[in-house]
C-alpha cells in the first residue's frame, strides 16, 4: 500500500486533555509544510477526557486503548495506524515553537544513514533540557548525572558541550523514527511500562545498524513532570522496575549484579527516612528477573 503521507505524529494522553489540546494547537500553529497526519491515543482516560478530546479534535484520528497500555504500548497502537513514512512520537506536554518537524523530515531525506532523530528540548522558561545521553551501563549513568548537573551552573557554553556529548539514545518525549525502521524492530518494547522504552528502542537500532541524530538547532518546549501526576512512589518504582529490565535484557552479569545490590542498599536507607513506600517496593523489584 503507497501514500503521499509523510509523518504520522502521535500523541498519547492520559487524563492531560488540556496538555494534549495545547500540544495539537501548537502543532497546528506551526503546520509542517510536509503533508502530515495527527494520531492522539487516549490511555483509558476518564469519560470526561474522551469526550472533550473528541469535541475539539475532529480533524484528528483518535484512538481509545480498552487499558492503560503504558507510554510504548499506546505509542505502538498509533503507530499501527499511522500512514506516513516518518512516525514523530511527541509527548502532550511539549509545544511547538516551530516548524520543527519539517527541519526534522528534510534531515531524515537527506541522510539515510540516520534511522532516528530527535530534536533539542527546552524547559518552560527557554533554558536548555537534557533529551538524550549514553546508553546505560554504571559508568555511563554516573556521567550523565555529572553532565546534568553541569547544565546547572552560569556562564557554561550548552551548545559545546552537547556537541562533544555522544547522542546514543534520544528520549521519547520527541523522537522521529523512519517507520520502516519503526516495523522491523517491532515498535517500543511494551513491558516497559513507562522509562526506557526509549532508550531499549535506540539500543535495539543501533545494533540493527541504524543511526541515531540528534538536531541541536532545532527545539521545542517541554514541561515535563506529567507522569508524577500518578504519585511519587509509584513514578520512582516504576524507573527502577525499566532500568532493572533494561540491565537484566542488555548488560552482563556483573553489572546486573552491582545495580541490585546498590538499589538495595539505597533502599534500606530509605526505609529509615520517609520514602519507606518507595523503598519496600524497590527491594521487591531487586529480586525479580525483569529480562527477556
Amino acid at each position: 500500500m503507497t501514500t503521499d503521507m509523510k509523518v504520522s505524529i502521535i500523541v498519547v494522553n492520559f487524563n492531560g486533555a488540556r496538555h494534549t489540546l495545547a500540544c495539537v494547537a501548537s502543532i497546528r500553529a506551526f503546520a509542517p509544510s510536509c503533508e502530515h497526519e495527527i494520531i492522539v491515543v487516549d490511555n483509558k482516560s476518564s469519560n470526561e477526557e474522551r469526550d472533550e478530546l473528541v469535541r475539539h479534535l475532529p480533524d484528528c484520528t483518535i484512538l481509545f486503548s480498552g487499558t492503560n497500555l503504558g507510554f510504548g504500548g499506546a505509542n505502538n497502537l498509533g503507530a499501527k495506524h499511522a500512514q506516513g513514512e516518518f512516525l514523530f512520537f511527541l509527548n502532550n506536554d511539549t509545544l511547538l515553537t516551530t516548524d520543527t518537524l519539517s527541519r526534522l523530515v528534510d534531515e531524515l531525506d537527506r541522510n539515510h544513514t540516520i534511522g532516528i532523530l530527535g530534536p533539542a528540548l527546552q524547559n518552560a522558561d527557554g533554558t536548555f533540557q537534557m533529551s538524550f545521553g549514553l546508553f546505560p551501563s554504571l559508568i555511563s549513568e554516573w556521567q550523565t548525572k555529572r553532565l546534568g548537573k553541569r547544565f546547572n551552573h552560569r556562564n557554561i557554553n550548552v551548545k559545546e558541550v552537547v556537541e562533544d556529548w555522544m547522542h546514543e539514545w534520544i528520549t521519547g518525549a520527541a523522537l522521529m523514527i523512519r517507520k520502516e525502521c519503526f516495523d522491523r524492530l517491532g515498535g517500543f518494547d511494551p513491558s516497559y511500562f513507562m522509562y526506557f522504552e526509549d532508550v531499549d528502542l535506540c539500543y535495539r537500532a543501533y545494533q540493527f545498524g541504524c543511526g541515531i541524530g540528534y538536531d541541536a538547532d532545532c527545539s521545542l518546549v517541554h514541561l515535563g513532570g506529567m507522569s508524577y501526576s500518578s504519585g511519587e512512589s509509584v513514578v520512582q518504582s516504576e524507573y527502577r522496575r525499566s532500568q532493572l529490565r533494561f540491565y537484566d535484557k542488555f548488560r552482563f552479569r556483573p553489572e546486573r549484579l552491582l545495580l541490585r545490590v546498590y538499589l538495595f542498599l539505597e533502599a534500606l536507607l530509605g526505609l529509615f527516612r520517609s520514602g519507606k513506600q518507595t523503598a519496600a517496593a524497590v527491594i521487591g523489584l531487586v529480586f525479580k528477573y525483569h529480562g527477556k
